[in-house]
């Protein structure tokens, strides 16, 4: 004990250890109400309820290192809509921006700033094409979940937005579901 002690006298060892919770793979601390989660193909989908302007509900996400979700594929168009319309209930909401806009007439994804290969606007709906005004989509449940195009500016109670996550993102994730994230801090300190 004695020979220990006289070889860390002359160093403090600082552990800390962080845990951190990781809420079906979202950032930690993004809703108390899992129902508004959904994981699917390796992202993270949360359904908020929130009144907001596109660009509003864009920084939203950003504020948690995410981003307006991307549907690219019929997959997951169909997987976003059959969630938002569980959740309709408890979100209040029956329409969500989505990360697609349309400037200088072109249809761009939000995050990335490409070109959107998918596109689901509704047929009876003026969309920005035909009007030639540029518009942000919506993903809007009255309307068999296609798309409406919208003005950007447009504050609805009834339009929510949706954010998805990566696992690019610096915020606490994890692909694999509900999970704890540990990080550990070692410090060394020498004490002359």
């Amino acid at each position: 004990m004695h020979c220990a002690s006289k070889y860390l006298s002359g160093y403090v060892l600082f552990l800390a250890v962080q845990i951190v919770f990781s809420q079906n793979g979202c950032p930690a601390g993004l809703t108390t109400e899992q129902e508004l989660i959904l994981n699917y193909d390796g992202n993270c989908y949360f359904f908020s309820n929130t009144a907001l302007s596109y660009s509003q509900a864009n920084n939203s996400c950003a504020q948690k290192e995410g981003f307006l979700a991307v549907i690219r594929d019929n997959a997951t168009q169909i997987a976003l809509s059959k969630h938002a319309d569980l959740v309709s209930d408890i979100a209040e909401s029956s329409s969500y921006w989505i990360g697609i806009k349309r400037e200088n007439s072109t249809y761009t994804t939000t995050s990335l700033g490409e070109s959107a290969e998918f596109l689901n606007f509704d047929s009876n709906s003026l969309s920005p094409v035909q009007t030639g005004q540029n518009g942000c989509a919506r993903l809007d449940l009255t309307e068999d979940s296609k798309w409406i195009a919208d003005d950007c500016a447009r504050v609805f109670w009834d339009i929510g937005h949706i954010c998805q996550y990566t696992g690019t993102s610096s915020a606490p994730y994890t692909k694999a579901g509900p999970g704890f994230i540990i990080s550990i801090l070692a410090v060394f300190l020498i004490l002359q």
